[in-house]
């Protein structure tokens, strides 16, 4: 688990979420509270996560922003998983410009983790996507080297803390 080091260190642990319904569909936020107790690592979490939503239009709700100023130990951040593969070049601009709010308002969280997005089973499920995305193999890559973009992107933007991948769909 990426959190490991914070649990390892840590009596209490508190992890905040930005994402989409890859986010909330298996409640990753319970999931990892789960973890982190069976550690024995008291943990709570908070969470904004909405359906299709892309980092871009989080930074437009004042919920999405309150949670990224309130404190947190951890906090994981999840995109539309069509832009981390520049499938629109506009879209993946809009995506790095959300990370540099996203480092900004976040600086005093000491872990972000980019929860990775994965490709879709047969390629873009969106019509607009599917000539970048034709097949799973195609989304997945682009997906994924996005992502470690996302990851430099942060860690470039960020005066302190850690910043990491967790790599999903492989």
């Amino acid at each position: 688990m990426l959190l490991l080091p914070l649990i390892m260190t840590s009596e209490a642990l508190h992890v905040s979420f930005l994402g989409n319904s890859f986010t909330y569909f298996n409640d990753l936020p319970s999931c990892v509270v789960s973890a982190c107790r069976a550690a024995g690592v008291g943990a709570t979490a908070a969470e904004h996560t909405v359906g299709g939503e892309a980092l871009s239009g989080h930074l437009e709700n004042e919920r999405a922003r309150a949670l990224l100023a309130a404190p947190a130990d951890a906090l994981v951040v999840q995109d539309n998983s069509v832009n981390p593969g520049r499938a629109s070049e506009e879209r993946f601009e809009e995506s790095l410009r959300a990370l540099d709010d996203i480092a900004e308002r976040a600086a005093h969280v000491e872990h972000v983790v980019v929860y990775g997005s994965w490709g879709h089973r047969d390629g873009s499920v969106y019509e607009a996507t599917r000539d970048a995305y034709p097949d799973f193999p195609t989304m997945q890559r682009r997906t994924e080297e996005g992502c470690e973009a996302y990851v430099n992107r942060l860690a470039a933007r960020r005066p302190r803390g850690r910043v990491s991948l967790a790599p999903v769909g492989d």
